[in-house]
């Protein structure tokens, strides 16, 4: 099962690179700016509601990684961090955030998972607790993202 877990939320964050016109080589590299942040933005118009960028994606640089992750709050809670703290470690919370990496989280599974095809669908998303105890600032009013991860330990029996 972890494979397969881990396997979803690599092929989830793909389709959205896709979606956002974004080469995954360039999600890729550590140097990668957003392009929501430059002058190189894709058509807003043409992406799902999730995936268009906030006020706050357009004004502040920011990796690519972030905006694949179909919870606006949730990105909006990272800029914030990123801007407020010098001691803040966002290659630590995308290597949680995904599984793979050196600080991954002590359970091993990434600490968000997507069920379904549609990545880039809010309610196909589920955050693990481990990575929603760890995380707990950036979770901060992503009331979406809670109430789906609630529906889908509940088809579990959880």
């Amino acid at each position: 099962l972890l494979t397969l877990v881990h396997n979803n939320i690599i092929r989830g964050l793909v389709a959205n690179a896709t979606l956002l016109s974004y080469p995954w080589n360039t999600v890729c590299q550590d140097d990668s700016l957003s392009s929501f942040s430059t002058d190189k933005a894709p058509s807003q118009s043409s992406l799902p509601f999730n995936l268009q960028p906030t006020e706050l994606q357009q004004k502040e640089s920011h990796h690519p990684w972030l905006d694949l992750i179909p919870f606006p709050r949730f990105r909006d809670n990272v800029l914030h961090k990123l801007a407020c703290s010098k001691e803040w470690d966002e290659t630590e919370l995308c290597e949680d955030l995904t599984g793979v990496g050196k600080f991954q989280l002590s359970c091993s599974r990434p600490g968000l998972m997507i069920w379904g095809e549609n990545s880039w669908d809010a309610h196909n998303w589920e955050v693990t607790d481990e990575f929603a105890h760890k995380w707990h600032d950036v979770l901060d009013g992503c009331w979406d993202l809670i109430a789906s991860s609630n529906v889908w330990r509940k088809r579990r029996g959880e």
